[in-house]
């Protein structure tokens, strides 16, 4: 093989290659902010495991007072109790759309019972608000909720804001409502372990 004949061969070749790396440089998708704006995967439930969802004002406060609670296996911000198909941030905070922003927490039965997960909800937000006579100010989003995912649990919940309220550890009657689970949409990934993602502690918590 002549030298410049070895030469246009290596051109080629180089040439080639560097066309390849273009190529796949184009067909990577960008993670950028198109990423953060996707909803999340749906969390697998493990077996052996249950789902309880709870409401309390802020979602990524919520998740950030769960996901560290020994038993707890996995957590996940979302929209449920509306009626729009796909919720997003925006869409979800519509005043006509019936959703609040909640959390869904996998946990292990065996280490962490129900009503240990109650009180810890019960301790992250203010469960008296709104309250009859005053403004409803707190958002129609942030609403408190306990989306019972069984009867067993929506009895649970009940029992455990009547004991609340005969021990008046709060200055005014519960206002959070017990509901039957509806569809749980996953929220965004910015949505997704917010503080734990910048390492800061949460600043929409009680």
């Amino acid at each position: 093989m002549t030298r410049p004949f070895a030469i246009t061969i290596a051109a080629l070749c180089a040439a080639s290659a560097g066309f390849a790396v273009w190529a796949r440089n184009m067909a990577t998708p960008d993670f950028g902010e198109a990423h953060l704006d996707r909803p999340a995967r749906a969390l697998a439930v493990p077996s052996g495991t249950e789902v309880a969802v709870f409401a309390g004002g802020c979602f990524w406060g919520t998740e950030e007072a769960f996901r560290d609670l020994p038993g707890v296996i996995a957590t996940q911000t979302g929209y449920t109790g509306g009626t729009l198909p796909n919720p997003t941030y925006q869409t979800s905070h519509q005043k006509s759309s019936g959703y609040v922003e909640a959390t869904t927490i996998i946990y292990d039965p065996k280490k962490v019972p129900y009503e240990t997960l109650l009180d810890k909800f019960f301790n992250t937000h203010d469960p008296t608000a709104p309250r009859p006579g005053s403004p409803d100010s707190i958002g129609r989003a942030y609403r408190s909720f306990v989306f019972a995912q069984s009867a067993a649990q929506a009895k649970t919940a009940r029992s455990v804001i009547a004991s609340l309220n005969k021990t008046e550890r709060f200055a005014f009657p519960i206002a959070t409502q017990v509901r039957p689970a509806s569809r749980f949409y996953p929220a965004e990934e910015r949505h997704q372990l917010y503080y734990a993602k910048r390492d800061e502690a949460a600043k929409c918590l009680p």
